[in-house]
This record gives C-alpha cells, sequence and structure tokens, in this order.
C-alpha cells in the first residue's frame, strides 16, 4: 500500500503508482491545474492523433501590466486560461487548463501533453488574449507568453464601450462594497480607481488575439506627481450667493491621463447647484478630460468625481471641472475638503501628489454682530 498526502493506493498496480507520483508533484510547489480537459475517444481535425498524453515538465511566465505592484506582489498571483490549438486555427481547441500563476506571473508543474506543433493562447479574465504561434512541443518546454493587456470586463477579447460601462458602474468601490466588480479591477488592488481607467483608456480599441514578440516594450517611468486642488483657496460670499470653485490638477512636466476626487461639504451650510441656481446631482466637467463619474450628494455633503482621457494625456495646469454652490446661511468659516483623489500616469501608475481644498467665509451685511458680556469678579 502506497500512501501520499492521505491517498492510499495498492503498489501492484503500476499505473496506480504513476498517478501518485504525479499527484505528489503536483502538490511539491511545482505548479497546480485547477482544470484540464481528457483526451478525446477522436484526435479533433488539425491536433495530433496520439491517444495517450504524457506528462511533461511545463513552466509558463506573463508579464502583467501591475504598475504599482512590481512582483513578487500578491496582485500577480490571477488565474490564466491556457490553450493550445492547431497551427493556424483559433477555433479548435486541442488541450485546455485553467492555472493560477505564482507572485512572479509564473507558473511551473506537469502537465499531461500531446507532442506536436501548436499556437499557444493565454487569456486572464479581464485582459486580452496572447498567441504565440508554431510552437513545437516535443518535452520539457518553458515558455514566455509576452505581457497580458488590460481592460477587457466582458471577456469579449476587445476593449470596448462594454467594458468601460462595467468599469463605470463599480467606480470608487473596494472590494467588500456594494457593486465591486473584480472584472473592471484590472491593477488587482482590489479597488476601482484612476488607475484601472488609465489602463483601459492605454488599450482602448485593443482586439486579440495580440502576437507575442521577443521585443518588450520599454518601461514607462513617471518624471514627477500631480497636485489636485480647489481654487480659489480662499473666498468671502454672503448668504444666498452662488460661487464657483475650480477643480484644478497641477502637473507640470508629469503628463497623465486621468484624476478622481473625493469632496466633501457641510450640507447645512452651502449646496451644489447648477447654472441656474438649482440643487444639481452633478459637477460641470471642464475640457479637455471627459467625465467617467461624476456624482454629488447635497443631503451628505459629498461630491464623487472621475475623469479622463483615452488616446492621448495632459500635462501642466489642468482645469478639471467646475464646482457651483450656493451659500445658505453665515459662517465664519466652512471648509470644501479634498478627503481622497489619485491620479494616473498611461502606464497607470499613481502619480498623486498633494490634496487640497478650499475655505469659505459666508458674511452677513454689515458682517458679523458679537454680544460681549460683562465680567463679573467676586
Amino acid at each position: 500500500m502506497l500512501c501520499i498526502r492521505r491517498r492510499c493506493l495498492r503498489a501492484g498496480n503500476i499505473l496506480t503508482m504513476a498517478l501518485a507520483l504525479l499527484l505528489s508533484l503536483g502538490n511539491s510547489g511545482l505548479g497546480y491545474v485547477t482544470a484540464s480537459t481528457a483526451p478525446a475517444a477522436q484526435p479533433r481535425a488539425g491536433c495530433p492523433a496520439q491517444t495517450t498524453p504524457l506528462p511533461m515538465p511545463f513552466t509558463l511566465t506573463v508579464s502583467l501590466q501591475r504598475p504599482n505592484s512590481p512582483p513578487p506582489s500578491a496582485p500577480w498571483a490571477v488565474p490564466v486560461h491556457l490553450a493550445l490549438y492547431p497551427p493556424g486555427n483559433s477555433t479548435t481547441i486541442c488541450q485546455q487548463w485553467d492555472l493560477t500563476l505564482d507572485q512572479n506571473g509564473r507558473w511551473s508543474g506537469y502537465l499531461d501533453l500531446f507532442s506536436g506543433t501548436y499556437d499557444v493562447r493565454v487569456k486572464n479574465m479581464h485582459t486580452l488574449r496572447n498567441v504565440k504561434r508554431n510552437v513545437a512541443i516535443t518535452g520539457p518546454l518553458t515558455i514566455d507568453m509576452g505581457t497580458l493587456l488590460e481592460g477587457d470586463a466582458d471577456n469579449d477579447n476587445r476593449v470596448r464601450s462594454s467594458d468601460f460601462a462595467l468599469l463605470s458602474a463599480a467606480y470608487f468601490t473596494r472590494e467588500g462594497d456594494p457593486g465591486f466588480d473584480p472584472r473592471a479591477d484590472f491593477d488587482e488592488d482590489n479597488r476601482i480607481r484612476s488607475s484601472d481607467f488609465a489602463l483601459m483608456s492605454a488599450d482602448y480599441f485593443g482586439t486579440g488575439d495580440i502576437e507575442v514578440t521577443t521585443v518588450q516594450a520599454a518601461g514607462w517611468r513617471p518624471q514627477g506627481t500631480v497636485d489636485l486642488g480647489l481654487k480659489p483657496e480662499m473666498i468671502q460670499v454672503a448668504p444666498g450667493d452662488i460661487f464657483t470653485l475650480t477643480l484644478m490638477a497641477y502637473a507640470g512636466d508629469q503628463a497623465f491621463v486621468a484624476m478622481d476626487a473625493d469632496i466633501r461639504f457641510p450640507p447645512q451650510i452651502m449646496q451644489v447647484v447648477g447654472p441656474d441656481g438649482q440643487p444639481a446631482t452633478e459637477i460641470e466637467p471642464q475640457p479637455p478630460l471627459n467625465d467617467y463619474y461624476n456624482q454629488v450628494d447635497n443631503a451628505a455633503g459629498r461630491i464623487l468625481y472621475g475623469a479622463g482621457l483615452i488616446g492621448s494625456e495632459v500635462s501642466g495646469d489642468v482645469t478639471i471641472a467646475w464646482v457651483r454652490f450656493k451659500a445658505l446661511q453665515a459662517i465664519p468659516r466652512a471648509t470644501v475638503d479634498m478627503v481622497d483623489g489619485t491620479v494616473s500616469d498611461r502606464a497607470g501608475k499613481f502619480v498623486t501628489g498633494s490634496l487640497s481644498g478650499a475655505q469659505v467665509a459666508i458674511v452677513p451685511a454689515g458682517g458679523f454682530r458679537y454680544r460681549f458680556l460683562p465680567l463679573v469678579l467676586d
């Protein structure tokens, strides 16, 4: 009787012993296969004609778009789908597996393989699919499948408006929040923010399959940071006045493609209004960025705003949006605070600098009147 990890098998059965050995190897850190196809009774057209696969050492490596999490790190340990096709045939699958990469974007283990020449395809649930053509498999194989491009939230092997819709619907959410959608968390950091929009923007209009070549794109390195702020930083108005604060990005030479901001204000003191002076549910976007998330909650005193570009980038002092307020009651000082915000470059790397809000004094006609009471000493 042979026992491996609580699996007991009769030693007299040679095939059973071989299976036990493979189970031992598959659980010893060399790799773990979560699903695979069984050999077909009749070979599919274009696939190798052998009837019995052989276990072969197989190492798969990919690069992932993780600009804020270099390997080794958890965002690299994601599932991928590996499939072998006849050369030049994109519809017939000879064999396929679901594998989970390690924190370096690597999987290594044993796969039951038929010797032959294949087109190899790899895809993650929110990336475009890569293909490497005419790969000869005759024994142990190490294959680099290049960089998987992000943005395919609906898993249809292209990046289009349907993917943007999923990103927009889940924006500003974190893992565990209602509405969080892991399909739109392209950088796998468990939240959906400007970095995810930037990755989708960089690959927008992309369509798989992406041919894998030996040439790798040069890494994109940020030059600096981008500050977000409201201007003017201080303003004095009267009760009933309508005034405007401008949401700005101060980027200098650092180009960026996306930003977002979480702005809070005291709702009993002021409210966001439109050009007509009526309460508004959105603030007013300004070019060149286009808004992809725009929500005002006057009851809670909160503004959530995200904007970006597809196909281009901006730098310098950039006007993002106008925030139009109506002053409701007098107060010596009220704060419009930017409590959170992110800015991302075209590679999806955060280049966020400082965040600053504004101070508003709402002063009645004639100013504030103070009553001084006499001080009585015993």
